[in-house]
């Protein structure tokens, strides 16, 4: 960014404005924001937001999807998962757990757990180190929480990728890592309704 150029934000969007004069009307704005499919790119961020219904109580699959992925995941999808640990912290916001993959592009990742509300069905995390973010996001940041809907339950999942730099992404590896959390999703709620 040039230096005579800086961040406003206003309503969640940032506008670069002339230094001097931010509500010039003789200068343009220039406002970074560009359509990706479902998704949206401001100033180096990727918004992405999806929702998945379930037959579960939202209580039911929150305890298997969050609180017991440590076990479950390596055990329902060994194919994508070798183990989870925790290695720092006690479980709680602020704690580290460190993910082992079984695929041979990506070997590990840690993410750091920022909110957990076990009342209220929410779930924070941040992917912060690892093959996963593959040289092109500083971090990938998930919003999950999970409502009553119907007769059942829905997941509410806004991710985040933050990028580097000025990284051209690739939406069809984005939609490949919707459809991995979409098929981990539901393997998870097969192991419960299973069970």
């Amino acid at each position: 960014m040039s230096p005579n150029r800086y961040k406003y934000q206003r309503w969640g969007l940032t506008f670069l404005t002339p230094q001097h004069n931010l509500f010039s009307s003789k200068k343009a704005y220039q406002l970074r924001f560009a359509a990706i499919s479902s998704s949206l790119l401001i100033m180096g961020v990727v918004v992405k937001d999806m929702e998945i219904t379930s037959t579960l109580p939202a209580a039911k699959i929150f305890k298997a999807f969050v609180l017991d992925s440590d076990e479950l995941f390596p055990k329902v999808h060994p194919h994508a998962f070798k183990s989870i640990e925790l290695v720092e912290g006690d479980g709680c916001a602020g704690s580290i757990k460190k993910i082992t993959f079984a695929e041979e592009h990506i070997k590990h990742a840690k993410h750091r757990i920022d909110l957990l509300d076990k009342e209220k069905f929410i779930y924070h995390y941040t992917w912060i180190e690892g093959d996963a973010l593959m040289n092109v996001f500083e971090k990938i940041s998930y919003e999950i929480k999970f409502e009553a809907h119907h007769h059942g339950s829905v997941c509410k999942v806004t991710t985040k990728f933050f990028v580097i730099g000025d990284v051209k992404l690739d939406e069809e590896k984005l939609e490949a890592g919707k459809e991995k959390f979409i098929g981990l999703f539901r393997a998870i709620e097969a192991h419960v309704l299973a069970n």
